[in-house]
């Protein structure tokens, strides 16, 4: 009598049961590497994207002062002068919370080089800030020519370091804030 032995058995069911745990544990092991490497790019991507439009902001007021720039205690002074004479303090302080803002309003000059200025900066300009300096540059020591902006950046496991040299279409004098 011929026997039909249509199916599987016990051994070959857990054979193939244990080759395709394998290859789904192989292939989750890919998506979440895949998923991580994503989060890490992306996050890194948006820092510099952050980074680049904080200097770009920057640069477009440093590079249009006419009456001159401080930084001074973690906060950036840049001073124009309208043709009226009114002097603008645009204010920006990096704070302990690892964020910059934004501040505008009058500023009053004491003497030559010496302002006074009671401007608050209010609006979040960017976050997630480790460091801020601006330094001008000055062949005479009085005068700036330029400033070098440096910022740096970190969220998680990311960290942008940008550096801008800002050219100043007018030099500008290197002045002293005095807070009131």
């Amino acid at each position: 009598m011929k026997e039909n032995n249509k199916g599987f058995t016990l051994v070959e069911l857990i054979v193939c049961i244990a080759i395709f745990s394998v290859v789904v544990v192989a292939a989750f092991g890919f998506m979440i590497s895949g998923s991580r490497t994503y989060g890490t790019v992306n996050n890194r991507l948006n820092l510099q994207l952050q980074s680049e439009l904080t200097l770009n902001q920057l640069n477009a007021y440093i590079i249009d002062s006419n009456a001159g720039i401080c930084f001074s205690g973690n906060t950036l002074y840049v001073l124009n002068k309208d043709d009226g004479g009114v002097f603008t303090a645009h204010i920006f302080q990096f704070r302990n919370d690892g964020c910059i803002y934004y501040g505008t309003g009058a500023a009053t000059e004491l003497e030559s080089g010496k302002f006074s200025c009671n401007v608050v900066a209010t609006d979040l300009l960017t976050e997630n800030v480790t460091s801020f300096s601006v330094t001008p540059r000055s062949s005479d020591g009085v005068t700036a020519a330029s400033a070098l902006v440096s910022l740096t950046l970190e969220n998680h496991s990311a960290i942008t370091n940008d550096e801008r040299i800002v050219a100043l279409r007018n030099k500008t004098a290197i002045v002293v804030i005095q807070n009131t």
